[in-house]
């Protein structure tokens, strides 16, 4: 019994290594004669006493199985007390705040032979207890009961364990080297060993910084009440090294609850696992210079007024962000944002996390400037249903200067009232490329808008566009562009289905093995190039109107392919428009016959005006 409370029987389940001075011998061999001498290893934590049962004591693992001679109250080298029963069973208990190691010896009952025992204690657990009547020495008999007592007596390395206590204990902690905090929302164990068992999560409030986290710590366990700033701060100055954050709760008072950053030349490594962000402003937020590996999984964040996950980075480094089986649940206003600038080289994942966004941000935000390279994928592997809501566009994606941005969206379905589903700009000079695969878009304003600047190159491939007022949108400016789109289905698009506009440069446009039904025009292709081109390949184009294809291309040379394809109406409307003016350069066009003619209005699958010549493109 300490503080009030039963102290529970600890539950052994270590790995004790028995070392048997016998050697293999035939089944018809005598047995050895004379003692047999052994070994047990093991590995503690100082300042809790170690109670070890048969199963986990010192004959277990025996190949032979013996029983030892029963000792009590022996003394060990370093001055601890130890009871050895027969079966192996023992208790040991260490000298008051004793790190090191400890030997004693124990003996055989059937030969005498004599047992070494080692137990390894390079570091101590220091216990915190708000419950606590008085103020104790840290051990788990006689905790402390302010978080201030354990931060001076820790040395780097140890543990402090956080016990449950109403109410929560009040203060902060600055966490040395290698130090792990741990409440009781976990298991505390030690090489196997459960000291403390899983229940509820220990609480600290604080008004200020509630942890500063060290190189090396790890944060288990714990529910952060934090009223005015940041509740868990990671600062790691070169070489840095890595924190990890599981089963840790955040209720941050509309502030950050995680904060991270790293100078230049540092290398931070960053894993949160099984937490909660609640009344956040930013849940985790990120602003480093240096090289970071960040991976989240397993986490909730709810009701927070920012991001949920804010990263930043700056300088020549490289550095990844993970985002797995997480949830947003509605009322999140933005799940990330993601910059990169300068020479940064960033990976950003998005995996298999169900969100509905708010209203006014972008769910998933991305930017790219200077000349890093930022390569964002939101995906659902399991190839069912990811639902993205929201009033904004719910992917964005933004890429300035002379920077790279990719951005890949697998295994979609992404729904919206008013909205635009994926956002993708790249301005003068940038280079931008993006992949959409096997996506579902519903409901919405436009699927996927671009405004290109700078050089940008997308596939859209077996998507599904269904009643929206656009599928597809590019809106080009300067620099060379190409879209493609591969295997994919529209319907019930109200306006243009595929709509291209664009000034200079060069446009490539392929439109593939596509069904675009009960549409508006299936294309329009505005165009005002140095040089074009367009193909129209294996596409099922009917019931689109009043102009199944309409291209206008008024600048430079451009080359019109269509193959394979149906298309026609019959209502008295061409199936293709070519209008072009303004140019002795003209438009060449090669025209398969349709599958199905427009039987309405024969010989009028195409009406040009200007200089267009039916033949091979020849450019």
């Amino acid at each position: 019994m300490f503080n009030g409370r039963l102290v529970q029987k600890i539950s052994l389940a270590f790995v004790a290594a028995v070392l048997c001075a016998c050697t293999a011998r035939e089944d018809d061999a005598p047995p050895p004669v004379g003692p047999q001498n052994f070994v047990v290893n093991y590995s503690w934590i100082g300042n809790v006493d170690l109670a070890a049962d048969a199963a986990h004591g010192l004959v277990a693992g025996a190949v032979d199985g013996f029983t030892l001679v029963p000792q009590t109250a022996v003394t060990t080298t370093a001055g601890g007390v130890v009871t050895v029963l027969a079966d192996g069973a023992f208790n040991y208990s260490a000298p008051h705040l004793f790190t090191g190691t400890d030997t004693f010896t124990c003996v055989r009952a059937d030969n005498g032979g004599v047992g070494t025992v080692t137990i390894s204690m390079l570091s101590r657990a220091w216990f915190v207890d708000a419950d606590a009547l008085i103020s104790g020495d840290g051990t788990i008999n006689e905790p402390f009961d302010i978080l201030a007592a354990a931060e001076a007596a820790s040395l780097p390395g140890d543990t402090i364990v956080v016990r449950n206590a109403t109410p929560a204990v009040v203060g902060s902690i600055a966490l040395k080297a290698n130090q792990t905090l741990i409440g009781e929302g976990v298991a505390f164990e030690r090489a196997g060993i459960t000291i403390i068992p899983a229940g509820t999560k220990s609480g600290i409030t604080s008004a200020g910084v509630a942890i500063t986290a060290a190189a090396g710590c790890s944060i288990r366990g714990l529910e952060l009440l934090v009223g005015t700033t940041t509740g868990l701060l990671i600062d790691l100055p070169a070489p840095g090294g890595s924190v990890s954050v599981d089963s840790v709760a955040f209720s941050a008072n509309t502030i950050a609850g995680v904060s991270a950053a790293c100078d230049t030349g540092t290398a931070l490594t960053l894993a949160l696992t099984n937490c909660q962000f609640t009344d956040c402003n930013d849940g985790v937020s990120m602003a480093t210079v240096g090289a970071s590996t960040v991976t989240l999984g397993n986490t909730s964040f709810l009701n927070n007024i920012g991001t949920d996950v804010s990263a930043a980075w700056i300088g020549n480094s490289s550095s990844s962000l993970a985002i797995t089986a997480c949830t947003f649940p509605s009322g999140t206003l933005g799940a990330l944002t993601a910059t990169a600038a300068d020479a940064a080289a960033v990976n950003v994942t998005f995996d298999d996390c169900p969100l509905i966004g708010g209203p006014g941000m972008s769910p998933i935000s991305c930017s790219a400037a200077g000349t890093s390279q930022l390569v964002l994928m939101v995906q659902d592997s399991g190839l069912d249903t990811m639902l993205f809501e929201g009033a904004d566009a719910l992917v964005r994606c933004d890429a300035v200067g002379s920077a790279t941005l990719t951005t890949i969206i697998v295994g979609c379905t992404l729904a919206a009232q008013s909205s635009t589903g994926v956002i993708l700009t790249s301005s003068s000079g940038a280079l931008a490329a993006s992949w959409l695969d096997n996506c579902t878009f519903a409901g919405m304003q436009t699927g996927v808008f671009a405004a290109a600047g700078g050089a940008w190159n997308a596939t859209i491939h077996n998507c599904s566009f269904t009643q929206l007022q656009a599928a597809v949108i590019l809106a080009r400016q300067s620099g060379n562009h190409g879209l493609i789109i591969d295997g994919c289905t529209m319907t019930g698009i109200a306006g243009n289905s595929v709509l291209v506009t664009g000034l200079g440069g060069h446009m490539a446009l392929g439109l593939l093995n596509t069904t675009v039904t009960g549409s508006g025009a299936a294309l329009a292709f505005l165009d005002q190039s140095s040089t074009s081109a367009l193909t129209v390949s294996g596409c099922t184009l009917v019931n689109n109107g009043p102009i199944a294809l309409n291209a206008i291309h008024s600048t430079g040379a451009a080359c019109v392919n269509i193959s394979g394809t149906t298309y026609g109406r019959n209502d008295g409307f061409p199936s293709v428009l070519m209008l072009q003016n303004n140019n002795s350069v003209g438009v060449s066009m090669t025209l398969s016959p349709p599958t199905t003619p427009n039987t309405a209005m024969p010989g009028s699958q195409i009406f040009a005006i200007g200089n267009v010549v039916n033949g091979p493109c020849g450019n």
